[in-house]
């Protein structure tokens, strides 16, 4: 048999999906089922969901399960699959976003890797769904970017000015609880002080949120309590966004009595723990606050410096270069102990100000915004960019054997189940070729 080609957008570990209208197929029988409840549905991804549509155009029944066979193809128009021309026995089965390097540890090629060897999901601002802007503050932003008229910024509510700045700073509709069940590994977990009330540390990105750190905390020590295999970062660097912060950065003892405080200790890893095999544990490593933490950390060695861009196909290309010319080996620190990639945009004042004034607009005109269409209408409007730059990112890595073989972390906007899957995908095309 041939195997067919690697599709370069939709992942080659397709979700196959099971309705309760069509009957279990026997060839497809050893492959473990992902069940999910009609909640987590709506965490598909738009390309699982159009997979979806495809195989049932009706539109009627639900589904049940989900399967994760090396390739399959789909019949279009169908409501039924058929089995895939790559079903070897030895290539990794994954029963479960929420237990992805459970499953894939109990495989020969996988199981002696180090952390730093195989791909991992991850979350820019991991958490962050939404912030609670002072008026003030966005007051003084809009006059610093020349944006207010005589008749108040634009003549808009003040319920609308805090959507627009929402649009420039949050990037996920999803809780970090959520982002651990769709796969992601790796949180990164910008916080502040409140200045009224210290003891409080929230996610923050330049105003704060009311999302509190020791309740995200709690979330992910409970995730791993019922999923004690899987291996997550958290990087706790302090909130220094581009508009600075009404916050107060937070002493490291804050922190450090927190993660002691909500984080079981057997699951605190340390640093000799990257040289071991993930066969052999599970648990968290942290990182990116102060060094006299009473916490061991590890160093990540991050290309944002290198890589970013305002623009989603600048950051792409400047990812690719990073990477294919070997600029990763030279930078500092050389003594890392993993790597993070970051597709995603960064805003600048004046990617800011076109986004605000192209928001207002829809405000008033009611005009579709489609990232997929034109970038150039929300080109700081972080959730909705995203959307344009991870498929682009992952389209470069299937066409890139040098990014399929040293991509580590990836670190990404509006984190969902689709893309989770697709960076998992690179640890099979890597080990399983």
């Amino acid at each position: 048999m041939t195997q067919t080609a690697k599709p370069q957008l939709i992942t080659s570990i397709v979700i196959v999906a099971l309705f309760t209208i069509v009957p279990t197929i026997e060839a497809h029988a050893r492959f473990q089922p992902y069940t999910i409840d009609d909640d987590e549905f709506n965490y598909l991804d738009f390309s699982s969901y159009e997979l979806l549509q495809v195989m049932n155009p009706q539109g009627y029944g639900k589904v049940n399960e989900l399967f994760f066979p090396k390739t399959t193809m789909i019949s279009p128009g169908s409501s039924y699959f058929e089995p895939g021309i790559n079903v070897e026995e030895d290539v990794p089965k994954i029963t479960s976003l929420s237990t992805w390097m459970t499953d894939l540890k109990k495989y020969k090629k996988i199981a002696p890797l180090k952390i730093n060897q195989i791909a991992i999901p991850g979350a820019h601002h991991a958490g962050l769904t939404y912030l609670l802007p002072l008026f003030e503050s966005v007051q003084k932003i809009f006059r610093q970017f020349g944006l207010e008229s005589d008749s108040g910024t634009f003549g808009l509510p003040k319920e609308y000015l805090f959507k627009i700045v929402n649009s420039l700073l949050v990037p996920h509709h999803h809780s970090v609880a959520q982002i651990l069940e769709q796969g992601g590994r790796y949180l990164d977990l910008r916080v502040a002080r409140d200045i009224n009330d210290p003891q409080q540390i929230y996610l923050a990105h330049c105003f704060l949120s009311k999302i509190r750190l020791n309740d995200t905390l709690a979330d992910i020590n409970e995730f791993l309590n019922k999923n004690p295999g899987e291996i997550i970062f958290i990087d706790i660097p302090g909130d220094d966004g581009p508009l600075g912060t009404v916050g107060d950065s937070v002493p490291h003892q804050q922190i450090d009595h927190q993660i002691r405080k909500y984080i079981d200790s057997k699951f605190i890893l340390s640093r000799k723990n990257i040289s071991q095999p993930i066969s052999t544990y599970g648990g968290i490593y942290f990182s990116s606050f102060e060094v006299n933490s009473t916490i061991d950390q590890i160093k990540i060695k991050g290309g944002w410096s290198m890589t970013h861009s305002d623009n989603p196909y600048d950051v792409i290309q400047n990812i690719q270069e990073y990477y294919e010319n070997g600029s990763y080996l030279k930078q500092e620190p050389l003594d890392y102990d993993v790597l993070k990639c970051d597709p995603y945009i960064t805003g600048t004042k004046d990617t800011m100000i076109q986004t605000i004034k192209y928001e207002t607009l829809l405000q008033k005109y009611d005009q579709p915004v489609d990232p997929l269409i034109n970038a150039r209408f929300i080109p700081a409007n972080l959730k909705s960019t995203a959307q344009l730059t991870n498929p682009l990112f992952y389209n470069s890595v299937y066409r890139s054997k040098v990014l399929t073989q040293v991509l580590n972390i990836i670190e990404m906007d509006d984190f969902n189940s689709g893309n989770a899957i697709r960076a998992i995908e690179i640890n099979i095309n890597r080990y399983y070729p």
